[in-house]
Order: C-alpha cells, then structure tokens, then sequence
C-alpha cells in the first residue's frame, strides 16, 4: 500500500470522527483519544485504530508477497465493518456528547444510554369536564445560570389547548418558579379559561 492510499485511510477516520485533524500516522489516532469521548465510542474508536493498522500490514503484504494491487476502498469498507460489529455489541455506554453521537450514528451503531438512577412514576390524570389543567415547570441550566420556563393547558379530553414558554436569561431557580406561576394565570386569564 502506498502513501497515497494510506492517506486515504487516515482521511477517512478523520472524516468519521467530524474533525478537523490532520491524521498522518498511528500516532495521531492515539491523540484522538485525549478527546471527551463516551466509552461506547472509545471502543469504536479503538476498533478503527487496531483494523486500521491491520488493514495496512495486510495490504502492503499481499503486494508485496503476492503482487496484489492495493484497494484503500475495500480497506476502508472493511474497518467501517469492524468499528460497526464492535459497537453494536459492546456493552458499553454512550453519554450526551454529540461528538460521540454523531460518530456512533455515522457508523449505523445502535447508542447504548446510561442506565437511569431512578425511576419516578408520574400519573397524569385529566381535570374534571369544564376546566382545564395547566402543567408548569422552570428549569436551570450551568453557570451562570440560564433559565427559562414553560407550562401546557390540557383540556378534560386531554388534548393540548395552548402552551408558551419564556427564556428569562441569568436568573434564580425560585425565579424561574414564580415566574411561570405567573405566567400561567396571566395565560389564563387572557385565554378566559375561568376553571383553572
């Protein structure tokens, strides 16, 4: 296998990867490991490193040893294999990095989530024929604080009514709480639904 079709590998896993690397050599594969991946692609990522080193001892082998032209196409198709099968069965487990989801979901690979900590049972039950029932909850994300706030007005049938929602920038999360409170009596005065 020649430099040029080498290349065409390294390119091609810099490409699954959705990176911007020049990758060059065996090396430059361990380098992408610094990087925050899930173990689940970790594990890919590691599959695609072993074949690819295999994948070109093998070629650079048979040209050598039984004068076959090297095919960098059916090398790159049979790593994409590798990393698929590994993926798909291993048991490790993916997290919320895109970067590891769009890897996963560009080799096909079924995304292992994490187990939940806790199940909470929620039972929502329709309000009584007449009235409406208004869901509202404020939610808090990283530091500083973003905040925003939404709630849905559900019918006797359940069906949804109306629903808003509010980005109400770097606020508390008790805030966050009366705010939407408020906003859904302001809702529902606007709208005339009288049993709230």
């Amino acid at each position: 296998m020649g430099v040029e079709e080498k290349c065409h590998i390294w390119r091609w896993f810099a490409n699954q990867l959705h990176m911007n690397l020049e990758i060059n050599s065996i090396q430059d594969c361990w380098d992408v490991l610094d990087q925050p991946w899930s173990p689940q692609s970790r594990a890919v990522i590691h599959a695609c490193i072993a074949c690819i080193v295999h994948q070109i001892w093998t070629v650079r082998n048979k040209n050598r040893f039984e004068n076959k032209a090297p095919c960098w196409k059916s090398a790159v198709t049979i790593m994409a294999t590798h990393a698929k099968l590994v993926g798909n069965n291993s048991k490790r487990v993916s997290n919320s990095s895109m970067a590891s989801f769009t890897l996963l979901k560009k080799f096909g690979i079924q995304i292992n989530p994490k187990a939940p900590t806790a199940t909470l049972e929620i039972l929502w039950s329709p309000p009584t024929v007449g009235w409406m029932k208004c869901n509202i909850d404020g939610v808090v994300l990283g530091n500083p604080r973003l905040v925003a706030c939404g709630g849905v007005f559900r019918d006797h049938n359940a069906n949804h009514v109306v629903s808003f929602s509010d980005f109400l920038g770097n606020e508390s999360p008790e805030f966050a709480e009366l705010f939407v409170a408020i906003s859904a009596l302001k809702e529902a005065k606007r709208r005339n639904f009288n049993k709230l």
